[in-house]
């Protein structure tokens, strides 16, 4: 770089000297950007600058000496600075030196030796523009990584961690740096034992590695999962300097992990059969009460074709069934069964198939409801009786809505079923009755009676007809009224 290229500032409260410095610079081909008598003058002009060389009086007739500005300057600027002092007592020159390690010179200050400091502290500066460049790079790198990245000193002591690691502990890096590790940001009741596994286990002078996984505990009080890569960090002269440790975040994973587990015994232990079979339709999966609805023990089913006997109707061969589902994809359907031991039994599947790594499965969910389909026939066989019974029947809500009335009912009082649902019972009261009836009837069956006894009704034709009536309440399994009951017969 040639020197016209390189700007130099300087900060000297001696005007007469600074005209001198001013001249000699410029012999030298180097560029004088300006100077500064004070301080706080200096700092302004050095920031709006931006000078490469600063040449810094220590001794300035103000507050601040030139060390304490050399300090402040290299908060905010990047620059070399070389000291000038008439002072050349040793401890004056050791502790500038000790903090700022560009150049020193004493005055007057002769042409070849500014010439030769400029040069060095240009030359210290670019090298250290670098060396700040690669550390930057570094720590780019090191803030692009999804793990913790962690420096522990041998103290246990955080020297460096990257951006992750302050987003996963939730705090500022400037808080976690200088703190020990151990007693800020691990749970208290595992802190001895990992002062046991990091001061202990890498407490040698010599390369070790090894994984472990622990809590770590975040701003928020949360503790998150934590699986470490540590290894112990030795110097070029041999000796442990501290160690490094990288960290993957996997409590999702151990939430997903637990998840899945649970979801796995949960299907195992279902009181459904649950059996996934392939393509071609050999069983991949099936859960203990599948195993015991077919028989065998689960791990004789694996890999077994699918049983005819569950598939729908018509469609005994399996092939056929998978085509059927890749046409319409999800079927539900009840079979009937023959056991030697239990009789007569009902299924009700709910079949689907999907895709899973680029591959077919069917799933099978097999519902024992041979209770439910006995009842059913139960039921069809009461609604027969009920449907054709000459006794008029009425069922409504818990309030006196009517929800039900047989053909008798609709027979008897000339009315169609779409002008009675829906209607209280008091359509067909003729108003000839006594209101003490009602209140009793009301009084009775609310109490969970049956109430008997005879009315005169009202036809829709205006006909008064008597009937013999019996009416009770209907409960459900908690014992509240859901319904309530009348049979009537014309008398």
């Amino acid at each position: 770089m040639k020197n016209n290229n390189i700007k130099v500032f300087v900060v000297e409260d001696d005007l007469i000297y600074v005209k001198d410095l001013e001249i000699t610079i410029k012999k030298l081909g180097y560029n004088f950007i300006g100077f500064s008598e004070n301080a706080e003058q200096a700092l302004s002009k050095i920031k709006h600058l931006t000078p490469d060389i600063i040449l810094l009086d220590i001794n300035l007739n103000n507050k601040i000496d030139g060390i304490e500005l050399a300090r402040q300057i290299n908060k905010d600027s990047f620059a070399g600075i070389i000291f000038l002092t008439a002072y050349s007592e040793k401890d004056v020159i050791e502790n500038a030196l000790c903090k700022f390690p560009y150049g020193y010179l004493i005055k007057p200050v002769q042409e070849k030796d500014l010439d030769i400091a400029i040069k060095i502290a240009y030359r210290h500066l670019n090298l250290q523009k670098q060396i700040t460049s690669q550390k930057k790079w570094f720590e780019t790198i090191n803030d692009l990584s999804p793990n913790i990245i962690l420096f522990l000193s041998l103290e246990g002591k955080v020297e460096y961690i990257n951006k992750k690691g302050c987003e996963i502990l939730g705090y500022d890096k400037e808080y976690i740096v200088g703190k020990r590790w151990v007693d800020y940001f691990i749970p208290e009741r595992i802190k001895q034992e990992l002062e046991d596994i990091i001061f202990n286990a890498l407490h040698e002078e010599k390369e070790i590695v090894f994984t472990h996984e622990n809590p770590v505990l975040t701003s928020s009080g949360e503790e998150r999962i934590i699986l470490w890569y540590n290894k112990s960090w030795i110097g070029e002269d041999g000796k442990l300097k501290g160690y490094l440790c990288t960290g993957q975040d996997i409590t999702e994973k151990k939430i997903f992990e637990e998840s899945i587990s649970l979801s796995r015994n949960a299907i195992e232990n279902a009181g459904d059969g649950i059996i996934c079979t392939d393509e071609k339709g050999r069983i991949r999966f099936i859960n203990r009460a599948a195993s015991h609805i077919l028989g065998h023990p689960q791990e004789l089913l694996i890999d077994k074709k699918f049983p005819s006997f569950l598939l729908l109707r018509n469609y005994h061969n399996i092939e056929n069934f998978v085509e059927l589902l890749k046409r319409i994809e999800k079927i539900t359907y009840e079979v009937r069964v023959w056991n030697e031991k239990r009789g007569e039994l009902f299924y009700r599947i709910k079949a689907n198939i999907f895709e899973y790594s680029n591959s077919s499965y069917l799933f099978f969910h097999v519902q024992d409801i041979t209770i439910e389909a006995q009842t059913r026939v139960e039921l069809k066989k009461l609604s027969m009786v009920v449907e054709q019974s000459p006794v008029a029947t009425i069922i409504t809500d818990n309030i006196g809505n009517i929800e039900y009335v047989n053909p008798a009912f609709l027979d008897i009082t000339g009315y169609t079923l779409k002008e009675v649902i829906g209607k209280n019972p008091s359509i067909i009261k003729s108003g000839l009755q006594d209101e003490a009836d009602y209140k009793l009837l009301w009084k009775t069956i609310l109490a969970g009676n049956i109430w008997k006894g005879v009315f005169q009704n009202k036809k829709k034709s205006g006909e008064i007809s008597w009937v013999r009536a019996n009416i009770f309440p209907i409960f459900d399994d908690k014992g509240q009224i859901v319904n309530f009951v009348a049979e009537e017969e014309d008398i």
